[in-house]
């Protein structure tokens, strides 16, 4: 859902649509805050930007 340092996968096969449907799985935990995104804590700006970060995400797509 999320790529860092990358470009998106879009290839003439890519259904977009079906990362909506990968999105409700994730809405359902109802926990965007607090995922856990501790893999990504050595990064400089972890502290300051991911649970925010998390957050806008889901603000953004939750009305897809």
């Amino acid at each position: 859902m999320a790529f860092h340092e990358r470009v998106l996968p879009l290839f003439e096969a890519t259904d977009t649509r079906l990362w909506l449907e990968s999105w409700e799985r994730f809405e359902a935990l109802q926990a965007a805050y607090e995922i856990d995104q501790s893999r990504y804590a050595h990064l400089d700006t972890f502290d300051e930007l991911a649970s925010r970060n998390a957050g806008r995400l889901f603000e953004q797509m939750e009305f897809e």
